[in-house]
């Protein structure tokens, strides 16, 4: 796994995976993002993690960064306010002791808050983590199709959301990687540490 730092002029592209871990799809991306020497960012659900302990394990032993997705996906801004609390320090406490790491990175189900909510995400010592844009995978369009997303949509500091439990996704991040070589893939973390700022509102075309 490459960890040397950043070039000069490098541009890098972070890559995200929402809603796992469900092996045996997670694993087969491990794969993949390890013949290309990329690291990325997992948003782990608390239930698939309390499921799934070891498939969990095998993300942060092969260096890749995981955030909380929430413990079982509800839709925040429908759920109530004290429920939305639970389910992120329900998952929090559970990939804590599954991983012993306490993550500080929150992405939303379907990305989706309100001001409430962004305060109490803030609150609990979280950043916020939405998207620039979507491999579309979760429509099934097939392994083709969303390679070309993926690389269609790369960009200087972009983030692209994609989902490990879609079986289709690993064939295509076969296909992408090798267009995208002028890129460096990093973390949300190591993003943040060049100055990076995080998108604030999803673009209307920007679905997940």
């Amino acid at each position: 796994m490459e960890t040397n730092g950043p070039k000069v002029g490098e541009k890098v592209l972070s890559l995200t995976f929402d809603g796992g871990p469900t092996p045996p799809h997670t694993d087969n991306i491990l794969g993949v993002l390890k013949r290309y020497g990329a690291r990325a960012t997992f948003f782990l659900r608390g239930d698939q993690v309390a499921a799934r302990p070891e498939a969990a394990r095998r993300i942060c032993a092969a260096g890749h960064e995981i955030g909380n997705h929430s413990y079982s996906h509800p839709t925040l801004p429908a759920t109530n306010f004290q429920e939305v609390e639970r389910e992120i320090l329900r998952a929090e406490k559970v990939i804590l002791a599954t991983t012993g790491i306490k993550v500080r990175l929150f992405r939303p189900p379907w990305g989706q808050t309100d001001p409430k909510i962004d305060a109490l995400i803030a609150r609990l010592g979280y950043s916020k983590v939405l998207w620039t844009y979507s491999s579309r995978d979760w429509t099934l369009p097939g392994s083709e199709t969303i390679a070309r997303n993926i690389v269609d949509g790369a960009a200087d500091q972009a983030i692209v959301v994609m989902h490990d439990h879609i079986a289709q996704l690993p064939e295509a991040l076969e296909l992408a990687l090798p267009q995208l070589r002028e890129y460096r893939f990093v973390t949300i973390s190591e993003m943040l540490e060049r100055g990076a700022k995080l998108p604030s509102q999803l673009n209307r075309e920007s679905t997940p």
